[in-house]
């Protein structure tokens, strides 16, 4: 999964998905500026990756974000939103201390 989208990204964005400990854990990764801009061509996608992945634990690695606005945060939300409501946990490691 991941990056397969109906609109081109921006330059600056890239994002994955992935199983990290079988059907229980998955791992998003999100890398570039998370903005007004990247967030309105990846939000569908990621949140109908984070639904179909149907983990009960989603990790979010956020280490190589760079930007990350209100735009960005809300997207953030949404996937913890996601998650929690199918009873699951959203984590987010690496997020720098500005974005917080």
């Amino acid at each position: 999964m991941g990056n397969h989208l109906t609109n081109p990204l921006p330059p600056d964005v890239k994002w994955s998905v992935s199983a990290l400990d079988g059907d229980k854990t998955s791992g998003i990764n999100i890398a570039g500026r998370l903005d007004v801009e990247s967030v309105g061509t990846i939000w569908r996608d990621l949140t109908r990756a984070a639904r179909k992945a149907k983990a009960t634990r989603v990790l979010l690695d956020a280490q190589d974000l760079t930007y990350c606005d209100g735009a960005g945060m809300s997207l953030l939300v949404e996937l913890r939103r996601i998650q929690t409501a199918s009873g699951g946990t959203f984590e987010i490691e690496g997020l720098r201390e500005e974005f917080r």
